[in-house]
């Protein structure tokens, strides 16, 4: 009986130690699932992770490939513009060298004009003072034939003593007669028979000088313009006897002018 409660005893601790190594063995594999199942579900985050960057990454690019569209776009309109600009810049750089080449060509006409301008402007001066001087001689002359006549008695002309006077009688300013006196204007007579524009002519005569010499020789009878002579040292009126209305009238005449 004790070999077989022996026996029974050992088959017992053998059943025993054999369910524990089993209960030992599936709690290891229970743990090495478990170790897996953790490490696999770490791996899944961490895919899902990149996953999630994955599509980030691609939604980038698919980004920067509609700005790259874009830009390549603007790009090309840029280079349209600039083409356009770079044509109209040689349109207006033509059009400047045209208008350059056309300002110059009126410049030298211009030059040329003021030239030919400036020549007629001579001659004209030219002529007008020749006019002048022979006006000048042509009534000089007819002063001397005027003379002549009288002298040899073929026209009767009445003596003015009053034109022998001198031109320092007159009520002229001082200025106006030291004037007169250096053009050799020393008598009545002398500037009598001068005209208003000879006198305006003379430097330091003016339009109020020459009225206020006419004025003053209508004191004395006589006026700008007169028809008289001298003879012999004596002045003479010649042509039509004018009555004072008239000499009024004709100097009115010649201040309207």
């Amino acid at each position: 009986m004790n070999i077989i409660h022996i026996l029974f005893g050992i088959v017992l601790i053998l059943l025993v130690l054999i369910q524990t190594y089993n209960s030992v063995k599936a709690e290891s594999h229970r743990q090495e699932l478990q170790q897996l199942c953790d490490f696999l579900q770490s791996r899944k985050d961490t895919m899902d992770s990149l996953l999630n960057r994955f599509d980030g990454i691609l939604g980038d690019m698919a980004s920067d490939n509609e700005r790259n569209t874009v830009l390549k776009k603007h790009a090309i309109e840029l280079d349209k513009l600039v083409k356009g600009l770079k044509y109209e810049q040689d349109c207006l750089e033509s059009g400047n060298r045209s208008m350059k080449t056309k300002r110059k060509r009126m410049l030298t006409q211009k030059e040329k004009l003021i030239n030919e301008t400036n020549e007629i402007k001579k001659t004209i001066r030219q002529r007008m003072d020749t006019i002048a001087q022979l006006e000048i001689r042509i009534d000089s002359l007819k002063r001397i034939k005027a003379g002549l006549d009288i002298d040899t008695g073929l026209t009767q002309a009445e003596e003015a003593t009053n034109l022998s006077e001198p031109v320092s009688v007159l009520n002229i300013p001082p200025s106006v007669k030291s004037i007169l006196e250096d053009h050799n204007i020393t008598c009545i007579g002398e500037l009598a028979c001068l005209d208003r524009d000879y006198l305006q002519g003379i430097s330091g005569i003016g339009p109020v000088s020459v009225e206020r010499i006419d004025a003053a020789l209508q004191e004395k009878g006589a006026y700008l313009g007169m028809e008289a002579v001298k003879v012999n040292d004596r002045w003479y009126r010649f042509g039509a006897e004018e009555t004072e209305e008239q000499a009024a009238e004709h100097t009115q005449e010649q201040i309207t002018e």
